[in-house]
């Protein structure tokens, strides 16, 4: 699927001509250091979509949640969105981490609403001008709208990662989109979804050798 970013640059442009706004330039530390590690040290890139994937009892919603919360504690917008649990349970998560809870919650399944919501927070008084997070829990959960009653089919999630990602770019904002994978461990959905990122980080369970 075309990824449709529009970066302003006519065609032919010059690449030396091309001036790379120092929001770009500025990495953001998780304050994870394994993160950070996974990242190539520095953490996240501005604009940059991270699809996060994991075997089932992995951990990834421990491991996003306290990632969102460190990410919040060190000073960014953070917005923990799940369409898998509900909201108390992912409260009762984050007391069994004890979490600081910084972050900010929310329910929203349709994307194109989900992206409003975003953008009016990242834009009010207490927010404006910090980097913006956006977890999404899960992707094979989101209604990208192509359907008026709400129904979604095998490329729904290759749609709502389009939109993710044009936002991204579009904003410098930097979502996190979980992906859930089949109990064989294979990836839930088209392949296509891991060249339409940045960065993808899978997580596993190591299992010892019954020998």
């Amino acid at each position: 699927m075309r990824i449709k970013v529009q970066d302003g640059f006519e065609f032919g442009t010059t690449l030396q001509d091309i001036v790379v706004p120092e929001g770009l330039r500025s990495k953001l530390s998780s304050g994870v250091d394994y993160i950070d590690s996974a990242l190539g040290g520095e953490g996240f890139t501005p604009s940059a979509v991270t699809l996060f994937t994991g075997e089932a009892g992995a951990g990834k919603t421990t491991m996003t949640l306290t990632l969102a919360d460190a990410l919040a504690r060190a000073g960014n917008t953070v917005v923990f969105n799940t369409g898998e649990e509900s909201l108390l349970q992912v409260k009762m998560t984050a007391d069994r981490l004890r979490l600081l809870g910084a972050f900010k919650v929310g329910g929203e399944i349709h994307v194109p609403t989900l992206l409003k919501k975003c953008d009016a927070l990242r834009n009010s008084p207490k927010c404006k001008g910090k980097p913006f997070f956006l977890f999404v829990d899960s992707l094979q959960c989101m209604d990208d709208g192509h359907y008026p009653d709400g129904q979604t089919n095998t490329k729904s999630t290759e749609r709502s990662l389009v939109m993710f990602t044009d936002w991204a770019k579009a904003n410098y904002t930097n979502p996190v989109v979980i992906g859930q994978v089949t109990k064989s461990g294979n990836f839930q959905g088209s392949n296509t979804l891991k060249h339409m990122v940045d960065t993808m980080i899978h997580l596993s369970v190591e299992r010892k050798d019954p020998d």
